[in-house]
């Protein structure tokens, strides 16, 4: 069995928080719909039937809020430690813009199941690394030319 890497384990639980948050989305229009005034005949019952109403949709909205910010966090944290610059990209411009673009996104982190090693160098990071050769001031134009004024 393959090792499953830290991104795909963080794809997988924002994934779940993103199933999770859609299921109360839709949760709080039911409330409104099964508890709401249509079935209400009485106005002292109107009362109480709007007020819990009030209440269920309140804890509705604080739960969806604090799962959305997991959601958000699990799925950037992904996002940065994937090798997969497709789902990289994906996740994080769903995240912030369309929300169907990050479940693709973690999906594609999921399936390539790999993380960015911290022991590769890029190209760029090896050419910074070598030494450079010592200029002096004669071979610099820049450092010759006088900019007195």
């Amino acid at each position: 069995m393959k090792k499953q890497s830290i991104s795909r384990k963080l794809a997988i639980s924002g994934l779940v928080m993103l199933i999770i948050a859609i299921i109360l989305t839709i949760g709080i229009g039911v409330s409104f719909y099964f508890v709401g005034l249509k079935y209400v005949d009485k106005p002292e019952e109107q009362f109480v039937a709007l007020l819990f109403n009030g209440l269920v949709s309140l804890a509705l909205v604080i739960l969806i809020s604090i799962v959305f910010i997991a959601y958000f966090v699990l799925s950037i944290i992904a996002a940065v430690k994937t090798e997969n610059t497709t789902a990289k990209t994906l996740t994080i411009v769903g995240v912030f813009i369309l929300p169907i673009l990050a479940f693709v996104g973690l999906i594609m982190i999921i399936v390539f199941n790999k993380d960015i090693n911290k022991d590769n160098t890029s190209s760029f990071n090896k050419d910074n690394n070598k030494q450079q050769p010592k200029i002096t001031s004669n071979q610099n134009l820049f450092l010759n030319s006088s900019n007195d004024k």
